[in-house]
């Protein structure tokens, strides 16, 4: 797991100024203090219709008169404090601001083509017949070893994804990167100050299942197999002594895609989540923003699919993500976005991929971003468009709720902004890779990635070790 930064120093910069929208949502947490640390009498009626018109527009679910009940309560108890509290997870509750443009999209992205896939042909193979052919993919039959949406790489396959994080980090520390670590398993209230939410039933109640940890002798980097007894997901630790752990595990609803232990601390679901955190509650100089940082992680998502499309490893329980993440001052994040998605493009168009931007509408947005791009690349052997990448300006949000602050070099303290991208999510990427550098029954491999493969072509693999089934194992016992 690694992480990079990279400061400028304040009197280069060369990003020009943003402007901002409406701020009805800021206009409520205006002050630089807390974001729990706030006055009901500055709340009007103005700021409550103009979030609850964000609110709507975004399509999600409208609190606003939840929060215009407790506030007619206040003004006859001011010192109640459970409807203090309730307002204020209320107010958490809150998305951030929608930037102008987006607001006549509906919900509808708008699209930028950077390539035709009508020029492309069809003439390729499916990701995983190619994977078959050359004995690189294992995911059928590891149910009982690793659980539903898990895999194994062989060979080559296995090489190519170190390959393209290494090449992915070659060209961030051309950026001017710096490299760190991160942990995958973080306290709730760091994940929910991202806008990622880690309680709740929306869609489908919580469904608890066992978790056991066996795991092996002490060795700092030596990973434990975590066996969900009901489900058969799995997972992996890290822990660096000998110990048997009996836990239980929340799998959330598919809007939350969070697992949750028992403890309160969750598996992180993307490292920006652990970027975020290292910054809570720190003070940081004009001088020095923006920083840069990119971590290599992984992953932890509790969403499944059925749809055909998405078969495979397209949507896995776990996967490595070498992931960007960016603290700058409010009128550098707009460009600073702009800069993350040349860097996604930069990566994949070197990797010969076929993309397409969408600029996503409000209903995509989630709870934190002001604005959001998703990178598509055509994977050819499946003849859809599938999301690579994605980038968001977080603006304040993040900050307000993990305390994140810069002071000027007038000495005043202000909120920061918060960037957000994927610079390589492994699964999809290897599947738009193989199916996009095929020559006849070659796969080709991207001139970028030669020197880490020490190879052009991608080869068979000899064989792949045999999985049997538990019941067989003990039927013959």
């Amino acid at each position: 797991m690694i992480c990079l930064e990279m400061r400028l120093n304040g009197k280069n910069k060369s990003f020009p100024s943003k402007v901002f929208s409406c701020p009805s949502v800021r206009k409520i947490f205006a002050s630089v203090r807390p974001l729990t640390e706030f006055d009901s009498n500055a709340i009007g009626e103005h700021d409550l219709h103009q979030a609850e018109k964000n609110i709507l527009l975004r399509r999600r679910e409208n609190n606003i008169p939840n929060i215009r009940n407790i506030l007619k309560r206040l003004k006859l108890n001011k010192t109640s404090s459970e409807d203090i509290d309730k307002l204020k997870n209320e107010l958490l509750k809150l998305p951030n601001d929608t930037h102008p443009r987006l607001w006549t999209y509906e919900n509808r992205p708008k699209e930028t083509l950077l390539c035709d896939p009508t020029k492309i042909g069809t003439n390729y193979v499916e990701f995983s017949q190619v994977c078959k052919f050359n004995n690189m993919l294992r995911m059928n039959q590891l149910g009982n070893y690793t659980g539903q949406k898990s895999y194994y790489l062989f060979g080559k396959l296995a090489e190519l994804e170190q390959a393209l994080i290494r090449y992915t980090l070659s060209v961030l520390k051309q950026k001017q990167f710096r490299l760190l670590a991160v942990p995958d398993i973080l306290p709730k209230h760091i994940i929910e100050g991202c806008g990622m939410a880690t309680d709740g039933d929306r869609n489908q109640k919580l469904r608890s299942t066992n978790l056991r940890f066996s795991l092996g002798t002490s060795a700092r980097s030596k990973s434990a197999l975590a066996i969900f007894t009901d489900s058969r997901i799995a997972c992996n630790a890290l822990k660096s002594d000998r110990v048997q752990y009996i836990a239980q595990i929340k799998l959330l609803d598919k809007a939350t895609y969070v697992y949750k232990l028992d403890s309160g601390d969750c598996l992180s679901g993307t490292s920006e989540m652990s970027l975020a955190g290292y910054f809570s509650n720190k003070l940081l100089e004009e001088n020095n923003l923006p920083i840069k940082v990119a971590a290599v992680s992984r992953c932890y998502r509790a969403e499944t699919s059925g749809l055909q499309e998405e078969k495979g490893i397209y949507r896995v329980h776990q996967f490595t993500k070498v992931e960007m993440f960016s603290i700058c001052s409010e009128l550098e994040s707009h460009e600073m976005l702009q800069h993350f998605k040349d860097i996604e493009i930069e990566i994949f168009k070197s990797l010969n991929l076929h993309l397409r931007l969408l600029d996503m509408p409000p209903t995509e947005l989630g709870a934190s971003a002001y604005e959001k791009y998703d990178l598509e690349a055509w994977m050819p052997g499946r003849q859809m468009w599938g999301e690579i990448s994605s980038c968001s300006n977080c603006t304040d949000y993040q900050a307000k709720r993990l305390n994140i602050k810069y002071v000027t070099n007038e000495g005043q303290n202000k909120w920061v902004n918060t960037i957000n991208g994927t610079a390589t999510a492994i699964p999809r990427l290897l599947i738009a890779l193989l199916e996009s550098n095929q020559k006849g029954t070659n796969l080709l491999v991207p001139d970028v990635l030669k020197d880490y493969l020490n190879t052009s072509v991608l080869t068979k693999e000899k064989s792949i070790p045999e999985v049997k089934l538990v019941k067989q194992i003990k039927s013959k016992e």
